[in-house]
């Protein structure tokens, strides 16, 4: 009897199911029996971003304003990102608390920000963190920090008063010094076998390093001895404490280094030699890189293999059919990207058994920022043109975008000696833990920097992965997705019945803005999340659940907007750990820090300030008003009304900030109902300040009183700092933690708000235009910085152009140039010149 035909189709289909499930399975055991395979599916599947910061500078005062633009690459080829998405920039103090954060806009791969360090932070070393949401799925470790120093006003003071600049301060007490502990000196030494591991009757090569208690390398020299006391070899170390030697170890021998430093004697056990195993030795020279594999006798390469690659993209791979227990392969240098090369010898069962980094500086990668100009020196209140222009090694332009400040050589270190987009993106983003001084690498006036960086690549590993973590980093899922704008989570559950999910779907939009609209539906467990919010400013949002309910008969949906509950949650998915090692990172060093803090002081004595609270601040020759008055405001804030000291009655009653404010501050009335309320003082609208940044008296009608620390109210006479917008008064909120996204919400209901300060707007920095502005010469122009451009564009003929006014101020100047190229090149350049 014949099969029915429809047994047979299926029949057939399985066993063409299996088959393919078979091919799929058996394909993706090869992809993860094979290193390279694992690593090009790891790229294709992850695609890690680098972030770096360029800043105006790295030393700072209290009340400054910290300028940077954000170049967001794939951490692969450098390529910027194209796609939009937010950069998360925060300021964090030695406490490790984030003192303030900044959602920044990146498109196109890059994004302009800045934020102004608080008047009432104290004095020392702060770090900048810098890190998008698919960042987050890896290590924190690899999201970009910037170590700054901050002074205070009182250091500015202080400075004055001994140079006989500062008021009468006669009736004030000087600040005492407090000395600190002096730390107890230790002193540890590392070892680290070329490869990994050293092998018994072979000359192996040993790299070591010796650091203090703080974590810098010492300059140490010593000699190895074995375990009878007799004397193999002396050695030293060349850069940071590292150095290297090379030896014979011999079976069932114990060796040690022996050191004396500053009078004291040390011994540093090595570690133990093997009898069998792999070693490898690696040299580079102008044309090649040569990897020498070997195996104790008795074995052989056979089968054995050597992956080779940058940032985690094979760019070699042999195999070793030989059955000799030593082999070289050279890997050609000409075409090989700039950045950590990394090779691993696997044995026949793919099994990583030495790894060798080494570093690749190759001058096509980076591009010189030509910069010129018709003049060298500039008269005060002049204009100042120059011209960028940008090639490659052939003479053809090359297109990028670019950032530039002009800083006074006497205050910030040159170019090529502090963090530059060149050091971070080659060096210390690829490298975990800390390098001191990345910076000397690169500079070419040091002539051993190349062997100290070999040192370095021999004392410190690539860690982004581990080989034996492979299989699990290829099938692991992502726990975040990249962002296109802010996310929001929620539930939607029955009233007062937590448990008790509901169905249905949230709509949302903004009161400022009624284009900004959206809605999603809910899970089985009632959660709901809305993508890719574009939310521009701060915003009110209102958000709005719906239950649906299913008609049987009818098959209809019909909405209820009644005994429905909406529960915001999961907003904040910030990393909150903060490495011990952040602040371990050498301190930037205030190069002059008199002169730094004498301009400070001199611009601190302001009584105007042109536009939007410009950088250039003008102080009146004749004007005698301390500067102590103006900063009184900022620095010892009065606490009209303290929100944190009022009983919990006060605020639960109390629907909008207004109504706490009402009655409990004189000239202050509050008019109209929520949510179209208005202030005055004396009966004029006040300015209207959340965190020291200006916004409209609306954002706060939706703000939650239970997020406020305090609030002031100033006086016509404490406000003249503030111009023309503050001669009505200011009224100033303080937030417990400044412009933080709420968590969750606190009002539960069908109908939730939400108060969201969206992207942060970047300030532009405001140069005076004496051509067209008249500004009286008795008012004189001081900046913190000369100027500061992070929009520049280099069109298809690779040309620039920026132009601005000089000020008053007589210095030598340095223009700083940072950018990359579109296709992942590393540009910089620097020009200096003179205002007199």
């Amino acid at each position: 009897m014949k099969e029915p035909i429809r047994t047979s189709i299926t029949k057939f289909s399985m066993s063409l199911l299996l088959s393919l499930c078979s091919i799929a399975i058996m394909a993706q055991e090869n992809i993860l029996n094979d290193p390279a395979k694992q690593l090009n599916q790891l790229q294709q599947k992850q695609a890690r971003e680098k972030l770096y910061l360029h800043t105006d500078r790295s030393s700072y005062v209290a009340g400054d304003q910290v300028w940077f633009n954000a170049y967001l690459v794939n951490a692969t080829s450098h390529a910027l990102i194209i796609p939009q998405t937010i950069a998360y920039v925060e300021l964090i103090d030695q406490q490790k608390e984030i003192v303030l954060k900044r959602y920044v806009k990146v498109t196109n791969g890059v994004g302009a920000g800045n934020f102004k360090i608080p008047f009432d932070q104290p004095k020392g070393e702060y770090v900048i963190r810098a890190y998008t949401r698919h960042m987050q799925n890896f290590d924190l470790e690899y999201f970009f920090t910037k170590k700054i120093k901050v002074l205070t006003i009182k250091d500015a003071q202080t400075s004055q008063a001994a140079n006989g600049l500062a008021e009468d301060t006669k009736n004030e007490k000087s600040p005492t010094a407090v000395k600190s502990p002096k730390a107890k000196f230790s002193l540890d030494m590392q070892f680290f076998p070329e490869g990994g591991q050293m092998l018994d009757h072979l000359a192996n090569q040993v790299a070591f390093k010796a650091i203090d208690h703080t974590g810098k390398g010492v300059e140490v020299q010593g000699k190895i001895v074995d375990n009878q006391g007799k004397e193999l070899t002396h050695f030293s170390s060349v850069k940071f404490g590292m150095g290297k030697f090379v030896f014979i170890p011999r079976p069932q021998q114990s060796y040690t280094a022996m050191i004396t430093y500053k009078g004291k004697k040390y011994a540093f056990t090595l570690p133990k030699s093997k009898n069998i195993g792999h070693k490898m030795q690696v040299t580079s020279t102008n044309e090649y890189i040569q990897v020498m594999s070997q195996v104790s006798n008795g074995y052989s390469l056979e089968q054995s293999s050597v992956v080779a690659h940058v940032r985690g993209k094979v760019i070699g791979k042999h195999t070793y059919q030989q059955t000799t227990p030593g082999f070289v392969w050279q890997i050609p240098k000409k075409d090989l990207p700039s950045g950590i090369i990394h090779i691993t010898l696997f044995d026949a069962n793919k099994v990583p058994q030495c790894e060798r980094l080494v570093f690749v500086e190759n001058p096509t990668d980076l591009r010189k920022v030509a910069i010129t100009s018709k003049d060298t020196r500039f008269a005060h209140r002049k204009k100042a043109v120059f011209d960028l222009e940008l090639k490659d090694v052939a003479g053809n332009p090359v297109q990028g975008h670019a950032s530039l400040a002009i800083v006074r050589t006497d205050l910030e270190a040159s170019q090529a000696k502090k963090m530059n987009i060149q050091n971070y993106m080659w060096l210390k983003s690829d490298l975990k833990g800390y390098i001191e001084n990345p910076a000397y690498y690169f500079d070419k006036e040091n002539k051993n920097r190349h062997e100290v960086m070999d040192l370095l690549m021999m004392t410190q590993g690539w860690r982004r992965f581990k080989w034996n973590d492979m299989p699990q980093l290829v099938l692991r899922p992502l726990k975040y997705e990249r962002e296109g704008g802010f996310t929001i989570k929620g539930r939607l559950y029955k009233r007062y019945v937590e448990n008790k999910v509901i169905s249905g779907k949230v709509q949302f939009t903004s009161q400022q803005n009624i284009q900004l609209a959206g809605e999603a539906n809910t899970d089985k467990n009632g959660m709901f999340v809305l993508k890719n919010i574009p939310i521009e400013d701060t915003s009110n949002l209102v958000f709005r659940g719906i239950r649906l309910i299913k008609k049987k008969r009818k098959n209809k949906i019909k909405e209820k907007k009644t005994n429905i509950f909406v529960k915001l949650e999961g907003v904040n998915v910030f990393p909150s750990a903060v490495p011990n090692n952040y602040f371990a990172n050498a301190s930037p060093a205030i190069i002059n820090q008199d002169a730094l803090l004498d301009r400070t002081h001199k611009i601190n004595r302001i009584n105007a300030i042109h536009g939007l609270e410009p950088e250039v601040m003008l102080l009146k020759v004749k004007s005698k008003r301390s500067a102590k008055t103006v900063y009184k405001v900022h620095m010892n804030a009065a606490k009209t009304v303290d929100f944190t000291k009022l009983d919990a009655s006060t605020l639960n009653s109390s629907l909008t900030i207004f109504d706490v404010l009402q009655g409990r501050v004189p000239q202050l009335r509050v008019q109209g109902t929520f949510p179209s309320q208005r202030v005055t003082i004396r009966g004029e609208c006040p300015m209207i300040l959340l965190d020291d940044t200006p916004i409209d008296i609306r954002c706060l009608s939706f703000m939650p009183v239970s997020k406020i620390a305090y609030v002031d109210v100033l006086s016509t006479a404490q406000t003249f700092i503030y111009g023309s917008r503050g001669s009505n008064g200011v009224l100033a909120v303080y937030t417990k933690k400044r412009a933080g996204i709420v968590e969750e919400s606190y009002i539960n209901g069908a109908v939730v708000n939400m108060f969201h300060p969206g992207y942060s707007k970047a300030r532009e920095f405001y140069v005076p235009k004496y051509d067209v502005e008249k500004i009286s010469k008795d008012q004189l122009d001081y900046r913190r910085i000369l100027y500061w451009q992070p929009n520049i564009t280099l069109d298809k003929n690779g040309k620039a152009q920026v132009s601005f006014f000089t000020s008053d101020e007589s210095a030598s100047y340095r223009i700083e140039v940072e950018g990359m190229s579109q296709k992942g090149k590393i540009m910089l350049g620097t020009y200096e010149f003179e205002v007199k």
